[in-house]
């Protein structure tokens, strides 16, 4: 009892109802688990305690990109380059 009233001391009612309501796994939990689930932390509903990159959302870094400017004078570079290679093929 000692170990748990520490362990849970300074949460609120709604953390405890969250971590009664998230728990999931084998009853009873450790505290330590038991009071994760209670902040939020712990395993999620893909049974892990990340996200799989798969299910994160996409950020694309908007910096890397190329403007319509530069994506434009690359494109021409290289129909010249492979221009030059037909040419150098048909001699």
């Amino acid at each position: 009892m000692r170990e748990w009233s520490v362990g849970l001391a300074g949460l609120t009612a709604d953390q405890v109802q969250r971590g009664l309501d998230t728990w999931a796994e084998a009853w009873p939990p450790s505290m330590p688990e038991f009071r994760d689930a209670c902040l939020g932390r712990g395993k999620n509903e893909y049974g892990l305690d990340y996200v799989p990159e798969y299910y994160r959302p996409r950020v694309t870094d908007r910096s890397r990109l190329l403007s319509s400017d530069d994506r434009e004078a690359r494109r021409m570079k290289a129909r010249e380059i492979f221009r030059q290679m037909r040419e150098g093929a048909a001699l």
